[in-house]
């Protein structure tokens, strides 16, 4: 692991992981080593699909491929978990989509608005986009 992972009451994790169609298997991975053990099984199932998401987004709509990396960052309480993903930007600004289920995809902030209990997505350092959601454990 090329972050860091500091457990006690709070659980942190901090991972640059490189994009590519591999980036939501390594994501899920590092969330699974690092919470399944102390978080609720319902709970674990929508912190993986909710990071799957975000990080499908950032492969995608920032062209994170495998040459380039984004940031996994989580934060792990006693009552709820925190997680960012950030891209090196694109020309877009992430929002959620109208549903058509008469066109493929486009889900993806839809169902963080719809299962996490908080969400935002922010630009930062040298326009960076910060993509995040939080839920109770």
């Amino acid at each position: 692991m090329n972050g860091t992972l500091i457990e006690d009451e709070m659980t942190a994790l901090n991972e640059r992981i490189a994009g590519g169609p591999a980036a939501a298997a390594r994501a899920r991975e590092l969330l699974s080593d690092a919470l399944s053990r102390s978080t609720s099984g319902s709970a674990m199932h929508d912190v993986l699909l909710l990071t799957t998401e975000l990080v499908t987004n950032a492969v995608r709509h920032a062209e994170v491929d495998e040459d380039r990396t984004l940031e996994l960052s989580v934060e792990a309480q006693p009552d709820r978990v925190r997680v960012a993903v950030t891209d090196p930007g694109g020309d877009s600004r992430p929002q959620v989509r109208d549903l058509d289920v008469t066109v493929p995809g486009g889900m993806g902030l839809f169902l963080v608005d719809q299962l996490s209990s908080r969400w935002g997505a922010e630009r930062v350092h040298g326009g960076s986009t910060r993509v995040w959601f939080a839920l109770p454990r």
